[in-house]
C-alpha cells in the first residue's frame, strides 16, 4: 500500500489543524519532508492551514463578542432577563475552556509519541499480511 494511502490524511491533519511543521510530521510519521512538500501543494495546506486558523479565530471573537454585549444588557438593563442570565452562566465556562484550547494548540510542541499507534499498526498488518486482532 503506498505511503500516501496510509499517511496523507494524518498528516494534512497535523499540518493544518494541530499547526506542526513538515519536519516534525516527517519525524513522527516517517515519512520525507520532501513528500510532505509535495502533499502539501497538491491539497493546498497551506491555504487550508490559515483558513482553519482564520476560522477558528473568527468564531472565538463571535463568542466573545456575543457574551459581552449579553452581560452588557444584562448589567445594564433594570431587570434581569431570565434567558440571558441562563445564556451567560451557560457559556462563561465554554468561554474559558476556548481560551485554554486555543492556548494549548497555539504553543503546541511536538511532544506527542512518535512512531504509529498501535491501531495503525493493527490495521497495516490486516490490510497488508492479512493478520485480525485477536480479542480478548
Amino acid at each position: 500500500m503506498a505511503k500516501k494511502a496510509i499517511y496523507y490524511q494524518e498528516a494534512e491533519h497535523l499540518f493544518v489543524v494541530e499547526r506542526l511543521t513538515l519536519k516534525a510530521i516527517s519525524k513522527r510519521l516517517g515519512v520525507s519532508t520532501r513528500t510532505l512538500q509535495e502533499w502539501s501543494k497538491q491539497g493546498s495546506w497551506e491555504q487550508r492551514r490559515e483558513a482553519f486558523a482564520k476560522m477558528a479565530s473568527s468564531s472565538h471573537e463571535k463568542t466573545h463578542r456575543l457574551y459581552n454585549r449579553w452581560l452588557d444588557r444584562a448589567v445594564n438593563s433594570e431587570t434581569l432577563d431570565i434567558d440571558t442570565v441562563y445564556a451567560l452562566s451557560k457559556l462563561a465556562p465554554l468561554l474559558k475552556r476556548l481560551e485554554q484550547y486555543e492556548s494549548t494548540v497555539a504553543h503546541k510542541t511536538d511532544n506527542a509519541p512518535k512512531g504509529l499507534s498501535p491501531d495503525t499498526v493493527a490495521a497495516i498488518e490486516e490490510r497488508i499480511l492479512g493478520k485480525r486482532k485477536v480479542e480478548t
